[in-house]
């Protein structure tokens, strides 16, 4: 059964707060309750965590940064998508006000970022209330030129690699797809918070996922717009939107790539993406580098993750007294912990919270004093006062 409903259909639900029926059903829609419960939220609930933005009036910019906020005591900082800003805040009974001014770096970026952060910084000097909704979301409410509207964010623990990222497919079960020599579209995905989107290759495509740990749920009330294109065109996108909902796993490889498992008729297959830069071209790895090039002689290809440094180093006994770093692994909400070895690359300055992304290998055969894991930095994700 194809998933091209009607054009009137499709607004309808949309306009009316339907959701279309699952793949395969006859029944095409059925009513959802579009009001998400909310919980009354505290100036300490926003700390602890980065917040991701998911939602908010703009479309995700291909080559820019997670655009991220961070709560620390009476202080604000984060990343825009291209620099990391900072200042203060004041928030009390669900109101809130940030600034009266953001400082940032100057970093300088593809024009479309840039444009991107400005909007951004806008929106955050507007913002008057605050609220965390049930499913942990944190949503800011922003009034500007006389209309409100909202800006939505993830935490930390919600948040993956596949965010704030265009995925283009390059094969699917191995085989590659086909372009609308229209359009020059092939399909792609957006992952936005908990919302899927992108296009077939014909129409645009959205839907809800759920991720956890490798796991990938795609719920299979898709839907998407009624174009019509050519039969092979259809076919394939009919093909596609079948893989998603019967996605399985997802996987991103040290070269960038992002495999989605899917089951076909019993069959484990693959759709393999690569992202997107600002030009809409793939790129073969996103720090124009080989990742197998990072690290010293005698190591493995290692893996890529993101790990967090606290602003000062401790006392720590290795094989001797010495001061450690203090870090944390991929999930900024757990404790830290001490690193008694180096990071290749990095210039650690005391008094700055960074997040970095970081290549892990493997040593084989290590001494026996020297651990069997080394970490190259990748690049400086973000770097925030204390």
């Amino acid at each position: 059964m194809r998933l091209n409903f009607s054009r009137t259909l499709f607004f309808a639900a949309i306009m009316g707060g339907l959701a279309l029926a699952p793949v395969g059903k006859t029944q095409l829609f059925f009513p959802i309750n579009s009001v998400q419960a909310m919980e009354t939220a505290t100036p300490q609930q926003l700390q602890d965590t980065t917040w991701y933005i998911s939602d908010w009036p703009s479309s995700p910019v291909p080559g820019s940064a997670p655009i991220t906020l961070q709560f620390i005591g009476d202080r604000l900082s984060g990343t825009g998508g291209c620099n990391n800003f900072n200042g203060s805040y004041t928030g009390d009974g669900g109101s809130l006000t940030i600034g009266p001014a953001l400082a940032t770096t100057r970093k300088a970026c593809a024009e479309e970022v840039m444009a991107q952060e400005q909007k951004f910084l806008q929106l955050l000097s507007q913002v008057t209330a605050y609220n965390i909704g049930n499913n942990g979301q944190l949503t800011l409410t922003y009034l500007g030129d006389g209309k409100e509207g909202t800006i939505t964010f993830i935490p930390a623990s919600q948040y993956s690699v596949l965010h704030n990222t265009q995925w283009q497919l390059v094969t699917m079960a191995g085989v590659e797809p086909l372009t609308n020599e229209a359009t020059a579209r092939m399909p792609q995905l957006e992952f936005l918070g908990d919302r899927l989107a992108g296009t077939g290759g014909c129409n645009r495509l959205m839907g809800q996922f759920t991720i956890d740990g490798e796991i990938l749920t795609v719920d299979d009330r898709m839907a998407s717009t009624m174009m019509a294109c050519s039969e092979p065109l259809m076919e394939q996108e009919q093909q596609f939107i079948q893989a998603l909902v019967n996605a399985q796993k997802y996987e991103i490889l040290t070269s960038g790539e992002l495999v989605i498992e899917y089951l076909n008729d019993g069959e484990t297959k693959q759709l393999v993406f690569k992202a997107l830069t600002v030009d809409g071209s793939t790129q073969e790895n996103k720090n124009d580098q080989d990742v197998s090039s990072y690290g010293q002689s005698g190591q493995t290809d290692g893996v890529e993750k993101i790990i967090f440094v606290a602003p000062a180093k401790v006392a720590c006994t290795g094989v001797a007294p010495m001061e450690c770093l203090q870090i944390k692994e991929g999930n900024p909400d757990q404790s830290w912990k001490f690193h008694y070895g180096s990071i290749v690359g990095f210039e650690y300055e005391p008094g700055y919270y960074y997040q970095l992304r970081v290549l892990e290998t493997t040593v084989p055969n290590p001494p026996a004093d020297a651990s069997a894991k080394t970490w190259t930095l990748v690049a400086v994700e973000s770097k925030n006062p204390q």
